[in-house]
């Protein structure tokens, strides 16, 4: 993914080619985030435009989905549904992200567990994502910004996320350049 760095603000923004605006705050260019897991899902906080934390469903099996949002946010939050929201996971902005609208009610029944929204391939592919399962927490990287050249043990993604975050593993997936690797 290419991006062009600009400094504004002291803030480093990392806009994308797809027209995203990333900012980490504080010049940094990853954040620190709690995750859980419930029935072999993983969850992670984020907020919607000036919305409450809700919980998001981290689902990479989504290839075609990038954001979904279930449209009983807006009516909550009371801001209009548009194809375009402000996401925030932590300290984390992502402007002008892209999302489908869509009800979880069946299958929040189905699965026990309400959320409400799903992060899918489209979004997660933007990012490093390395899931700390001893820790319940999650870093999220600018790839750019990653360095993975001392890293061993480079596999394709895949495989059950959830069973080894339960075994305590830690579990760094890359993307943007399709690997994965699972230490202890």
């Amino acid at each position: 993914m290419r991006s062009i760095v600009l400094w504004c603000l002291g803030l480093a923004l990392t806009v994308p080619a797809a027209g995203q605006n990333l900012t980490f705050a504080h010049d940094q260019h990853m954040v620190i985030v709690p995750f859980y897991t419930f029935n072999h899902h993983i969850y992670v906080k984020v907020r919607v435009n000036d919305s409450g934390e809700l919980d998001f469903l981290f689902d990479p099996s989504q290839k075609e989905v990038v954001v979904v949002v279930d449209p009983i946010v807006a009516q909550t939050t009371n801001f209009p549904m548009t194809d375009t929201v402000l996401l925030w996971i932590k300290t984390l902005r992502i402007g002008r992200q892209h999302v489908s609208w869509t009800s979880f009610k069946d299958l929040e029944a189905r699965e026990g567990h309400s959320f409400s929204g799903v992060l899918g391939y489209g979004f997660l592919k933007n990012f490093v994502w390395r899931f700390d399962g001893k820790h319940g927490r999650l870093i999220i990287t600018d790839p750019g910004y990653f360095a993975d050249n001392t890293l061993h043990g480079k596999v394709p993604l895949g495989g059950d996320l959830t069973l080894l975050l339960r075994e305590g593993k830690t579990v760094t997936l890359n993307y943007p350049h399709n690997y994965m690797i699972v230490s202890e």
